[in-house]
């Protein structure tokens, strides 16, 4: 009888476990802008008793949350200005101010982070121009080209 139950209770765990794989974060060396998985996300931000929604671009396809970091870096240097990270403390903000982006007169500030957690896994950019306007916007007029431009670079890392 007792053998019976064992094999009735293994089966049953067998039965009731998961065969879900663990969420693979490696980076796809073939991977190319468009099969790269990234999107623009509104995010609340508390300042001063007020709620602001800033949009940021985040990057999943990536190998690390400091993928941003690291492009801004290569593009233009050291950044202008560190601060606490906005998910995480150990993974600050770097922020990159006055950089010339697009083809034209306007200077952007960059503002690049992410987080790795058990939950969630990216690296991101938010940019405003230098009239404070957040760039990511969907009425701003520069946002489109402003994403094409952060796709093709984090992806041109990896290569």
């Amino acid at each position: 009888m007792k053998r019976i139950i064992s094999v009735l209770l293994l089966t049953v765990i067998f039965a009731c476990s998961t065969s879900k794989s663990k969420t693979d974060h490696t980076f796809n060396r073939d991977i190319t802008v468009e099969t790269a998985e990234f999107g623009v996300v509104q995010v609340p931000i508390l300042s001063e008793g007020d709620t602001l929604v800033l949009n940021e671009l985040r990057f999943y396809t990536i190998t690390s949350a400091r993928d941003t970091s690291s492009m801004m870096s290569s593009i233009y240097g050291k950044s202008t200005a560190k601060l606490e990270g906005r998910y995480q403390s150990n993974l600050p903000q770097m922020i990159w101010k006055n950089k010339g982006i697009l083809d034209n007169d306007t200077l952007y500030t960059i503002s690049a982070c992410g987080t790795e957690t058990g939950t969630d896994y990216f690296a991101s950019i938010a940019v405003f121009d230098s009239r404070n306007k957040d760039c990511l916007d969907s009425s701003h007029p520069d946002r489109q080209k402003l994403i094409d431009f952060f796709v093709s670079k984090i992806y041109k890392l990896a290569n």
